[in-house]
């Protein structure tokens, strides 16, 4: 009877039903993400994290629950609480930034932006690009046609004329503004030059150069090339960032490359000419460490934002492009050096840079400075090498120029240094039989002329 009344029970039993959850479209809980939240990647990691705490903080008081805490568990309970409040007011304590900013001075006289400002809103739309004489321009093969300089030069021409009205003065960038009804600014959001626009200036002048070439204008020619050199120094001056006088530097390059051609179709008093307006444009030229010194203006700016944004967004897309990887690395380095600590590093990292700057190229290329321990010196800090070879370059090409000039004229002047020496005050090398000029190159050895040197004629 028992064995019955047991079978009857079972056969009887209805198991409760299990709940099913709902699955949400993802597609649509994506596109509403993206349509509301203008930062979803940070915030999905910030919800994350949230959950994972809250998991684990309710994980651990249900092992506690039920059961009395003793004195000592509450001890280390509030100890650890106490020590990491403790780390995180000291790590987010405001910095202070050492490396002061820019001094603004009085403008004296006129100044070149505003005519550069208007040679670039005179450009026209479809060359802010420049299809024209990429490659001639830049040194490489001459493949473009006359016919294409020609239509290039004439629409080129009223920005090309503000450009020269704009010479004599010299530039004072931090004043300027390149793109119109652009406001002015300070720090992150400052003005910033038209770089595209600069750059298809000096090709323009450069291929104005080459057209009065063509047609034997020979001190025409070479004074458009200097045009463009000289527009290249000047740019490079009131930058708060590394950008801006490299671009200057590209520009240089332009004009002293489309100038070498003409030296030896001059007479000595045109070349004499030639030759003082050359050593004024040198010794306008930016020095690398005027160059670095701009960066470290605009790091500065960056550090200070870094560390005052309240959306906490800056910081976190500073340590790394995925939102995976950012949050953790922040908050890892934050607790490890604090604000301070980590301001101390970059200014500190950039000030090491800025030394070795201020040595001679050969000294410098052989100072290996030692990898800082943050991340965020390394996101700070671009690779200098390529600044330094670039930079040595060109003033030796500056120098192989003006010791044309100088032979042209007939001068008895020394030749100018050779900035691949070692201590980048020797003179030039020559041969008096042949007349050739050369620099000893990279390698800092003298080959003759061969190997890495730089040759002039």
């Amino acid at each position: 009877m028992k064995q019955q009344l047991k079978e009857e029970e079972k056969s009887s039993y209805t198991a409760p039903v299990a709940s099913v959850p709902v699955a949400l479209e993802p597609e649509a809980t994506t596109v509403a993400v993206r349509a509301h939240d203008p930062i979803p990647n940070f915030r999905r990691s910030a919800v994350t994290l949230k959950s994972r705490l809250r998991q684990f903080l309710q994980r651990g008081f249900m092992r506690l629950k039920g059961q009395r805490l003793s004195k000592k568990g509450a001890l280390v309970l509030l100890s650890g609480a106490l020590l990491f409040g403790g780390r995180w007011y000291w790590a987010n304590q405001a910095p202070v930034i050492p490396y002061p900013p820019r001094v603004e001075t009085a403008q004296t006289g006129r100044s070149a932006g505003p005519f550069f400002m208007a040679a670039v809103d005179a450009l026209p739309v479809e060359m802010t690009g420049y299809p024209y004489s990429q490659s001639q321009s830049l040194g490489g093969p001459d493949v473009d046609t006359r016919e294409q300089r020609v239509e290039a030069v004439t629409k080129l021409a009223p920005s090309l004329k503000l450009i020269r009205e704009g010479l004599p003065y010299q530039y004072e960038g931090p004043k300027t503004r390149f793109w119109k009804g652009q406001p002015f600014r300070s720090g992150m959001e400052a003005p910033v030059m038209n770089f595209i626009a600069m750059r298809t200036l000096g090709r323009g002048l450069a291929d104005e150069a080459r057209l009065k070439e063509e047609a034997g204008d020979f001190v025409g020619a070479l004074g458009a090339s200097l045009d463009a050199a000289q527009l290249g120094t000047e740019i490079s001056h009131g930058s708060d960032s590394l950008v801006q006088p490299m671009i200057g530097e590209l520009v240089l390059g332009i004009g002293i490359s489309e100038a070498t051609r003409n030296v030896a179709k001059l007479t000595p008093e045109q070349a004499q000419n030639a030759l003082a307006r050359l050593q004024k444009i040198r010794a306008r030229r930016t020095t690398r460490e005027e160059m670095w010194q701009g960066e470290m203006r605009q790091n500065r700016s960056l550090l200070g934002q870094l560390f005052q944004d309240p959306s906490g967004t800056l910081p976190l897309m500073a340590f790394s492009s995925s939102s995976q990887t950012a949050i953790p690395s922040y908050f890892a380095e934050l607790m490890r050096y604090g604000k301070q600590g980590l301001v101390d590093q970059v200014m500190g990292y950039q000030n090491s840079v800025l030394e070795k700057f201020r040595l001679p190229y050969q000294q410098a290329k052989r100072v290996d400075l030692a990898p800082a321990e943050s991340d965020l010196v390394q996101l700070m800090t671009p690779n200098t090498r390529r600044v330094e070879r670039g930079y040595a370059e060109r003033s030796v090409k500056l120098a192989l120029l003006q010791a044309a000039l100088m032979r042209q004229a007939k001068s008895g002047l020394k030749l100018p240094a050779d900035a691949f020496s070692e201590t980048g005050l020797e003179p030039l090398h020559s041969d008096t039989k042949t007349g050739k000029v050369w620099s000893v190159g990279p390698n800092g050895v003298d080959e003759h002329g061969g190997g890495d040197d730089i040759s002039g004629s």
